[in-house]
């Protein structure tokens, strides 16, 4: 709890130990505010004897289509990197954001997918483990107006997944 609070306060983000919740021995969620519209939480575990980190960033209520930028995540990737431990400093922010922006990834309409989504990922292998990221966007209010909907706000989904390796990620059938 010392070193994740030390973090915390070095990314200028409030721990909120109310929220932090253990369901397991070998796992546990802490909760954090960081400073803007972002709430984030972080799940450390082990999942058959091997490490797993992931780190959640969401913000709702946002007045424009956010757009995805690197410098945006920075802290959530210091996060995941210094609690995981292994990496140098900025090695995982680094290596990860040196990667194109792909094409966004746009599910097929249906009654089940939400209004205005859309997804980026990529992963990253370093000799300290293997990583996954990914970004999302979607409508958060939206008026069913005919012929087409009005979007009032959007929400948007980061999450950064350290795993010791990519055969560890496969082996738990793709945690994250």
């Amino acid at each position: 709890m010392e070193t994740v609070q030390a973090v915390a306060e070095e990314l200028r983000w409030d721990l909120n130990p109310e929220e932090t919740q253990s369901w397991a021995e070998d796992q546990i969620l802490y909760a954090f505010k960081t400073g803007d519209q972002t709430s984030a939480s972080v799940s450390c575990a082990l999942v058959e004897g091997k490490r797993v980190l992931m780190v959640n960033c969401v913000a709702a209520l946002l007045p424009d289509k956010p757009q995805f930028a690197w410098e945006d995540w920075k802290d959530a990737m210091t996060l995941a990197e210094k609690l995981y431990g292994g990496f140098s400093e900025g090695e995982l922010y680094q290596t990860i954001s040196e990667q194109n922006i792909p094409e966004s990834e746009i599910p097929p309409a249906g009654l089940d997918t939400p209004t205005g989504q859309e997804a980026l990922n990529w992963e990253v292998e370093l000799p300290s483990g293997y990583g996954r990221a990914r970004w999302s966007i979607s409508a958060g209010t939206v008026e069913k107006n005919f012929p087409s909907p009005v979007i009032r706000d959007w929400r948007m989904i980061f999450s950064i997944s350290l795993y010791e390796s990519r055969e560890a990620y496969e082996s738990m059938g793709a945690v994250s």
